[in-house]
């Protein structure tokens, strides 16, 4: 998936997406020579991990 459809994917901006894979707290990515892409297996693993259980938020 490129930049813009991982955008999508996630629900985040271009923009975003952007600046948390600079910062390095964004999902895994590819880079194939100046194209940088995401796997869709990456995306949800990372959806996963940034979902919080409300109940546990709330204790």
């Amino acid at each position: 998936m490129n930049v813009r459809q991982a955008a999508a994917f996630v629900n985040l901006s271009v923009s975003q997406l952007n600046k948390i894979r600079v910062c390095e707290q964004g999902p895994p990515f590819h880079r194939l020579g100046r194209r940088i892409l995401y796997s869709k297996a990456d995306l949800v693993n990372y959806l996963e991990q940034c979902r919080t259980n409300v109940f546990e938020a709330g204790s």
